[in-house]
């Protein structure tokens, strides 16, 4: 980056001091330091293995979860509306170069990351959604002049000039916030935690590659020129330092000692930190363990709970957050009294072969299910006498005059009452 132009687009946006250490920040190659050393941000967050794992199976099991749009019916009832305009962009392609799966899938890893996510809507000439295209969420900013006004969003150009955007061109998302205007970045909040696994892993990495197993003191009973010291341990680091030298015999002559000066790693406890760490980041992005690959402490009573639960308190919340704004954002208000928005599920909550088989049992069984409609769950075509419910042949009904009978009583007419006589 050119110091001169950053800052001279800086004062000439009127950038704020935070912009400006956006800016130093980028320069020194990283985001803002951590007490372990270490820089982190959203970017390189996503360097730390655990932070990668989390958000590529959260946004991955949120981006195959297909989105609907459904049409209100009385009484409670809804019924898939493929002719909506919204259903296509939503549920099959996002914009002419993204499909709905990537921009589910980049939604979701903004959300993890910065906390917000944006896109850029496309309106066709009767003011119908056509496209969404995403926008970096660190190439936007937002703000609020009061409680009650709109928000106003400016964007960065590739040419590093910061521009208005119409606020109703924009489909923001926002995360976890106090303002009620952007969504904390996770990353930001918890940066911490993720300088301190990266240490970790950077220790791990710098032991074997340093590669005596553990690095001190070379002792000489003379004095040595600095051309003899460098030769010396150039000389010394070739033969016994690097992954592939590593636990050779050390030959020393000429009175020369070797004092190990390192921290064992079973001593700092390398192993356990860093699965305390893998656990901590885990914990925040609400993933089990397992699903990270972590199968210390899972078994087959309860990994498949896991799953369940994953599925409810982690991908559950943000559908129902996204779902929201997408009703509130992307449909008028005559739209939202007759549709709605919503992702399925359960695909990700069936449980295995057995347990599938006796839902479906119990359930045609007792005459709420459609073998047909268990056939689809299973991905199977219909059967032509599938479409219908079976019932007990020992099944009752009670009347309204408490008397059992084989068939299902009427509901009751209501008499319209007589007009009076003027």
């Amino acid at each position: 980056m050119n110091i001169a132009r950053a800052f001279n687009t800086a004062f000439s946006k009127r950038m704020s001091v935070a912009d400006l250490d956006h800016i130093m920040d980028m320069m020194v190659g990283g985001g803002p330091q951590t007490w372990s050393g270490n820089r982190v941000d959203e970017n390189s967050s996503l360097a730390n293995p655990t932070v990668w794992a989390c958000v590529r199976v959260i946004s991955e099991a949120y981006a195959q979860c297909p989105m609907h749009v459904f049409r209100r019916k009385g009484e409670g009832d809804k019924e898939q509306a493929r002719g909506h305009y919204l259903y296509s962009v939503l549920h099959d392609q996002a914009n002419p170069y993204l499909t709905a799966f990537n921009w589910r899938e980049i939604m979701i890893a903004h959300l993890l990351t910065w906390g917000n996510h944006y896109s850029l809507i496309e309106w066709d000439q009767a003011q119908r959604v056509k496209a969404l295209y995403p926008l970096r969420p660190d190439r936007l900013k937002v703000k609020r002049e009061s409680p009650t006004s709109p928000k106003t969003f400016t964007y960065r150009q590739n040419s590093g000039v910061w521009e208005p955007l119409p606020a109703e061109f924009v489909f923001h998302v926002p995360g976890l916030g106090y303002d009620g205007i952007v969504g904390y970045s996770p990353v930001g909040v918890q940066r911490q935690t993720i300088g301190a696994s990266n240490a970790v892993h950077e220790f791990g990495a710098r032991l074997f590659g340093n590669g005596v197993k553990a690095s001190g003191f070379l002792e000489h009973p003379q004095s040595l020129t600095k051309e003899a010291g460098e030769r010396l341990i150039s000389s010394f680091t070739e033969k016994y330092a690097g992954l592939t030298n590593a636990h050779r015999i050390i030959l020393l002559e000429n009175g020369l000692k070797f004092t190990s000066n390192s921290i064992n790693p079973d001593d700092a406890q390398f192993l356990e930190t860093k699965k305390f760490s893998r656990s901590e980041i885990a914990g925040m992005f609400r993933v089990p363990p397992h699903m990270i690959g972590d199968l210390e402490k899972a078994t087959f009573s309860n990994i498949e709970q896991q799953a369940l639960e994953f599925v409810q308190f982690c991908l559950v919340p943000w559908m129902a957050r996204i779902e929201a704004e997408i009703e509130a954002q992307l449909l008028t208000p005559q739209g939202r009294a007759g549709y709605f928005v919503e992702s399925d599920a359960n695909g990700l909550m069936r449980g295995d072969a057995k347990s599938r088989a006796e839902y479906y049992q119990l359930g045609i069984n007792a005459g709420w299910l459609k073998p047909n409609e268990a056939r689809r769950k299973e991905n199977l075509n219909a059967e032509p006498a599938g479409d219908v419910y079976m019932r007990p042949m020992n099944t009752s009904f009670v009347g309204p005059d408490g008397q059992f009978t084989q068939v299902a009583p009427q509901p009751a007419k209501i008499a319209a009452p007589e007009a009076k006589a003027a």
